[in-house]
């Protein structure tokens, strides 16, 4: 922001090769130099100018990893999800059409349907950002909480068996099964109307277990925590992408830890070192 702001203070002043004179350009000079001195630059400039960014929303690209046949083979998955009660059902017909927009992704990536399907990850529409929670397609990834309960639509069985409510299609079983639901506000991906979720509401992306180690005899209560915990900073070295290639690009982090935890009611002595294990 600040380098490209300098730029445009370059067409700001009678002498356009200021910015060239001022801003570093040595064989040890790094991106965070150059940042700097930008700042530096706009600060000296700031009795004659006013600033200003503005945000916009969007993804500049996306790259779904793995190869078509991965993601048929999550999608082909999905139909167990039907087997196991009412909840189950719902979430499965949030997911289908989520998953099956990935698989269709990779014979068709710059096509009409799969931009306008990137463009509904968070909000209903495009250019619907900053509001306080979710009501996109991602929110098939929220329809539980941390203890397991359903934070979906209410759902109501009416009387119908198992077997029949697997064999509805999304649009029929959200019409019979499911009520909240707004045709004008939500989003409907092949029949599936998808809930709003709080941002403030949204479940880890990690589970967590109590183990016990046993330590030569010794057994040492401890907790697993594992899933997605963070995000990744990687560099694309594309600079159609960006202008340099370098640190931008995010990606999912899993990780895994263990550590010892102690009986109800006690705490952590902080001048003893803590057991963890990686």
């Amino acid at each position: 922001m600040a380098r490209d702001m300098t730029a445009e203070i370059d067409r700001n002043v009678v002498d356009p090769s200021l910015r060239e004179w001022i801003l570093p350009n040595f064989t040890t000079t790094t991106n965070n130099d150059i940042i700097v001195s930008s700042v530096v630059m706009m600060a000296t400039m700031k009795k004659y100018l006013k600033y200003s960014f503005t945000t916009y929303c969007g993804l500049p690209r996306i790259t779904i990893e793995g190869e078509k046949r991965d993601w048929e083979n999550i999608l082909g998955r999905l139909e167990r999800l039907k087997q196991y009660g009412l909840e189950t059902i719902a979430w499965y017909h949030l997911l289908v059409p989520v998953i099956s927009h990935f698989v269709k992704a990779f014979d068709d990536p710059h096509g009409s349907e799969n931009l306008d399907f990137w463009s509904k990850v968070c909000q209903r529409e495009g250019f619907e950002s900053g509001r306080h929670y979710l009501a996109g397609w991602s929110t098939a990834f929220c329809a539980f909480n941390e203890e397991g309960k359903w934070v979906g639509r209410p759902l109501t069985d009416e009387g119908s068996s198992l077997s029949d409510m697997a064999t509805l299609s999304a649009a029929d079983f959200f019409s019979k099964h499911a009520s909240g639901a707004n045709k004008d506000e939500d989003l409907v991906l092949d029949g599936a109307s998808y809930h709003r979720t709080n941002i403030c509401m949204l479940p880890y992306g990690y589970a967590e277990v109590n183990v016990v180690i046993d330590d030569n005899g010794t057994e040492i209560p401890s907790m697993m925590v594992a899933g997605h915990v963070g995000v990744r900073i990687c560099s694309s070295k594309d600079k159609e992408l960006s202008t340099t290639g370098v640190r931008d690009t995010v990606r999912p982090a899993s990780g895994w830890w263990i550590f010892t935890t102690l009986p109800e009611g006690k705490t952590r002595d902080k001048k003893k070192k803590n057991r963890v294990w990686y």
